[in-house]
């Protein structure tokens, strides 16, 4: 008995034209013969380094290499947007890409290009947060400035050294005390130690809360 190999009966995808994206002529859009709608789309300027023009076959190895491409596309449009937004450590774009389902690989190369072009600046991005930070929650401690830092993606070296700069202003140190004294005043039927302990969770720092608590009239050793 003889067999004969069956021809393959499935029709060579090709390229037929490549069109431009009528929302943003920087994109080319891909059309294979017998379509109406784009196979693919990718910037302009990867078309020659994919090798992508009209009448070379669309083969699965070439949409593959496509698609990482429009992968990497997309993960650094919106780590830009997220950049024009306000400022990012590349933990925190790390993060954002990953929770939209970006492969840990693109994700790497992407953070590490925006951080070789300088669209984020580690140092900077410390020192802006810190600021803002110790202006939001007046008299925190350097330890909770600190842990606060490290929660949004700041390196622990970075976040370390600005919580010490911030820390312990004196322009900070007399708002918070302020505040610590109109909370122990407010108190109601809560004890003073209550108070305090409640300063403390927000990041008060216990040196301006026992100095809040004498100028209240209260002994806060005994307390």
């Amino acid at each position: 008995m003889t067999t004969t190999r069956r021809k393959s009966t499935r029709k060579r995808a090709t390229v037929d034209r490549i069109e431009s994206d009528p929302k943003d002529p920087r994109l080319a859009r891909i059309m294979l013969e017998g379509t109406t709608r784009s196979v693919a789309t990718v910037g302009r300027e990867l078309l020659s380094t994919l090798g992508i023009r009209e009448g070379i076959a669309w083969t699965a190895q070439l949409e593959k290499r496509v698609r990482a491409v429009q992968a990497e596309r997309d993960a650094r449009s919106h780590a830009l947007s997220m950049l024009a937004r306000s400022s990012q450590s590349a933990e925190s774009i790390r993060r954002a890409l990953l929770r939209r389902g970006v492969l840990a690989e693109i994700v790497e190369s992407t953070v590490k290009s925006l951080v070789a072009d300088r669209w984020i600046d580690e140092e900077s991005h410390a020192a802006l947060r810190a600021d803002r930070l110790s202006a939001a929650r007046p008299g925190a401690s350097e330890a909770h400035l600190s842990e606060a830092l490290e929660h949004e993606g700041i390196i622990e070296p970075l976040a370390v050294r600005e919580a010490r700069r911030v820390a312990g202003g004196a322009d900070s140190a007399a708002r918070a005390l302020s505040l610590a004294r109109a909370a122990i005043k407010r108190r109601g039927r809560r004890t003073v130690v209550a108070v305090a302990q409640s300063l403390i969770r927000k990041g008060f720092d216990a040196s301006i809360i026992k100095d809040a608590m004498r100028r209240e009239g209260f002994d806060c050793d005994e307390e």
